[in-house]
């Protein structure tokens, strides 16, 4: 009787954390930022399956800046689909991101370099 407790309790767990860790990650961090482009890349994460095609992630370099236009820092988006956030048009954000543009992006979530985790582009405003 105990053990199906047990196994309860794992399958459980198993479901709940990621979407868990998804809705904190994703709907309690968002900030607004005016950005420069200086630069983009897709970044290849390669699979130990050879009959599964490897997974790419858009990423971004910026500057941010202040109201007045200033440069006050520097940073690297990431640039993908949000299943859970809703937002399917990675692709077309990607081509609204040409280099030397300026513009004001939404982003999600939190830098995160020990696991290769970008803030994400969610919507851009202008």
């Amino acid at each position: 009787m105990r053990s199906n407790n047990t196994w309860t309790f794992i399958v459980m767990f198993a479901i709940l954390a990621p979407l868990t860790w998804t809705i904190w990650y994703y709907a309690g961090t968002t900030e607004t930022l005016t950005v420069k482009v200086t630069n983009h890349h897709i970044k290849t994460i390669p699979t130990s399956d050879e009959s599964i095609a490897p997974s790419q992630r858009y990423l971004i370099d910026v500057d941010i800046l202040d109201e007045k236009g200033i440069k006050i820092g520097d940073e690297t988006l990431e640039n993908t689909d949000l299943y859970f956030g809703l937002k399917f048009n990675s692709s077309d954000y990607q081509r609204k991101m040409a280099i030397d543009s300026t513009r004001t992006v939404v982003v999600k979530g939190y830098r995160i370099p020990f696991f290769s985790m970008y803030r994400n582009i969610y919507n851009i405003k202008k």
